[in-house]
């Protein structure tokens, strides 16, 4: 197998002219990240930067990396808590019953699937696996 640097660095110009050096790796699951300024403007700085970021073991940012869908979700659906309820009755009228109904979707159908899955893990496939699996077991809720 071949050796792999863990970070490679590359300039971008930006439109102002001035060159900037990104860097970009890989992630847990061997998927290149995002490209990412080192806010350095030669290749040299840009490496030490990198570097330095390396020997921290945070050239990838842990955003939530840790984070379970039980810890994340616990005020999901509740009245006064639920930052997207809020959000939706500042918009609109929101019943209690139908902020209710979500609670209880979420406490029997989605929390019992995903509950110890860390945020960070939770694919495309997982959620169509588990779509799959409440059309198998005849839930009309999720009938497509």
């Amino acid at each position: 197998m071949r050796y792999r640097e863990p970070f490679t660095v590359f300039p971008r110009k930006m439109k102002s002219g001035l060159v900037v050096w990104y860097y970009q790796t890989y992630d847990n699951n061997n998927r290149r990240t995002t490209a990412r300024s080192t806010g350095q403007t030669s290749k040299g700085a840009a490496r030490d930067y990198c570097n330095k970021l390396y020997k921290e073991d945070a050239l990838v940012p842990n955003r939530g990396s840790n984070l379970v869908f039980a810890k994340y979700a616990e005020n999901w659906w509740i009245w006064d808590k639920c930052e997207y309820v809020k959000f939706r009755l500042s918009r609109r009228e929101l019943s209690r019953k139908y902020v209710d109904s979500g609670r209880s979707n979420l406490r029997l159908n989605i929390l019992p699937y995903f509950k110890n899955m860390k945020l960070k893990d939770i694919t495309n496939y997982n959620i169509e696996k588990w779509l799959m699996g409440m059309v198998k077991r005849g839930s009309r809720d999720y009938k497509t």
